[in-house]
């Protein structure tokens, strides 16, 4: 397969701490031993400085009816794992990708909106979600109760290869891939049937990086660029 990316490496990067993370210790009050969430918490202050101020990028984590579907029944996250989620998309996205590009890349190009939802949902047939997307520019991230800091293969394969795949929609829609690129698999495309229309891992032997690469042209270009960032 002849997929020939030019684009920039990113370096492993260590996960550590420092006086820009904030804690969770304070963001409830609560009257005869009930736990409400306070109006205006420190997270809120963190993410209008760090995402919203210098990117336009909204974190969402509270359960806000107008920005799901009724498609799926959806979990609130917990507080104390919006702060994390915080913490990791500053070090792990945020940071690297501007050392790379510049602030104002990162503010011309990129997704606007990340909603975190608590738990995974299912589809009729069995299927797990962890995210959803409109258009590149909102993300969901699901599954967010069970954030996991200390495992580098979770926050590879389902935290920023799934920023990088929603990134990477900005990316093209603002600068189209060769019509070359489109034909290299033209003939392997399964559409709704990506799921179900492989045997084991026969996908990769199509040349394609995940099973939802073989979905159509866009996802396969994307998906494509999120695993190579990530993982070279």
């Amino acid at each position: 397969m002849r997929k020939i990316l030019h684009i920039l490496l990113l370096l492993p990067f260590a996960f550590s701490c420092s006086n820009d993370e904030i804690s969770s210790d304070s963001k409830l009050r609560g009257e005869e031993g009930t736990q409400v969430m306070d109006t205006h918490t420190p997270l809120d202050d963190r993410l209008e400085r760090d995402f919203a101020r210098p990117y336009g990028i909204r974190i969402i984590y509270r359960f806000l009816e107008r920005e799901i579907n009724r498609e799926h029944t959806f979990t609130p996250t917990k507080y104390e794992k919006a702060v994390e989620f915080s913490n990791i998309f500053n070090y792990l996205f945020i940071e690297p990708y501007i050392k790379i590009t510049s602030k104002q890349f990162m503010k011309e190009h990129s997704f606007n909106t990340i909603i975190l939802i608590g738990e995974p949902v299912f589809s009729s047939d069995g299927g797990k979600f962890t995210g959803f997307a409109v258009a590149g520019i909102k993300i969901h991230l699901l599954e967010m109760n069970h954030l996991k800091t200390d495992n580098i293969y979770y926050l590879n394969e389902i935290m920023l290869a799934t920023l990088y795949h929603e990134n990477a929609h900005t990316w093209h829609q603002s600068k189209l891939f060769t019509s070359d690129y489109e034909r290299i698999s033209a003939s392997d495309y399964k559409r709704d049937n990506w799921q179900k229309g492989w045997q084991g891992d026969n996908y990769l032997k199509a040349g394609f990086m995940t099973k939802y690469s073989s979905y159509d042209k866009d996802e396969d270009f994307v998906e494509m660029i999120a695993r190579y960032i990530v993982y070279y």
